[in-house]
C-alpha cells in the first residue's frame, strides 16, 4: 500500500466509539464536508446491528438524527 493511502487512514476526523468500551475505536472516517448525519443509514449496515442505532457526540453529548443535516467532524458513541 502506498504511503499516500495510509497517510489518508490515519488523519479520520470522524470516529466512531462503543459506549460500554470508550477507549476503543470502532472505525472511522475522513468527514470531507460532503457527508450528512444521513450516514446513520449506512453504519446499521456496516455494523449489522439488529436494533436501531443511536449515536450522539462524544463532547456535547447531542444525539445525531437521520436528516440531510452537514455531519460535524468529531467523536461520536453508539448508545
Amino acid at each position: 500500500m502506498s504511503s499516500h493511502r495510509s497517510h489518508f487512514r490515519n488523519v479520520r476526523n470522524v470516529r466512531f466509539f462503543d459506549e460500554a468500551n470508550p477507549d476503543v475505536v470502532l472505525g472511522g472516517l475522513i468527514q470531507n464536508g460532503s457527508l450528512t448525519e444521513n450516514f446513520l443509514v449506512k453504519l446499521d449496515i456496516v455494523l449489522a446491528a439488529t436494533a436501531l442505532i443511536r449515536v450522539s457526540a462524544k463532547d456535547t453529548g447531542r444525539v445525531v438524527s437521520i436528516v440531510n443535516t452537514r455531519l460535524d467532524a468529531g467523536d461520536y458513541s453508539q448508545l
